[in-house]
């Protein structure tokens, strides 16, 4: 290798062409192609986030409209709690869950009752009857709080990177309306979006 680090060519003792691997030019081509690599990586998992995101959105809307979970009675479909999507039961319900799972996405259930996919979390928020968020993360005791007639209406989808510029950059926010909201950084890890939180369109 010369002095600018590039591989180079010499004919052998033996008459052949021989190369010579210079570590400066190894180095040169690593500190390319790996950054490239991790902004390639960091990009496909904000893309399928944001995916998974409309995905969940599109999965309450037939959730609510075929009234899987009817509370109250009164003939009004309300959201589910991520694990409902998913052809599961609310924590400490005893009722059936939903006749068939909504959600394609492979998304694996941690021990915090928290859901994971391509390096990001995610999340749904119902409103309590005090106004107060509640996902299905927490405990039994909190879900049963959860209003019927508020979350005919109310529910916030949230996803954020498992840890922030390795697996993700952006965190994702929708609300019932439907518009996605993206925040870059911030959120990683255990700390996740506020379930009243509204970022800027930027």
């Amino acid at each position: 290798a010369d002095e600018r680090g590039i591989y180079s060519s010499a004919k052998s003792p033996t008459g052949g062409l021989g190369s010579t691997g210079g570590l400066s030019g190894l180095f040169m081509l690593t500190s390319i192609v790996v950054p490239n690599l991790q902004a390639t990586r960091l990009r496909s998992n904000q893309e399928t986030a944001a995916a998974v995101v409309h995905t969940i959105y599109s999965a309450q809307e037939t959730f609510r409209s075929n009234a899987f979970r009817d509370e109250d009675g009164d003939g009004d479909g309300e959201f589910g709690l991520l694990s409902e999507l998913l052809g599961k039961r609310r924590r400490g319900d005893r009722r059936a869950a939903a006749p068939r799972k909504l959600l394609s996405a492979p998304l694996r259930r941690m021990k915090n009752g928290d859901y994971v996919h391509a390096g990001y979390y995610f999340r749904v928020y119902l409103p309590a009857e005090d106004g107060s968020p509640v996902g299905s993360h927490e405990k039994a005791l909190r879900i049963g709080l959860i209003d019927s007639d508020l979350s005919e209406t109310m529910m916030v989808i949230v996803a954020w990177p498992v840890d922030e510029g390795t697996s993700g950059r952006q965190a994702f926010y929708m609300s019932a309306d439907g518009r996605l909201y993206v925040c870059e950084g911030g959120y990683s890890g255990r700390k996740a979006p506020a379930a009243d939180l509204r970022c800027s369109q930027e």
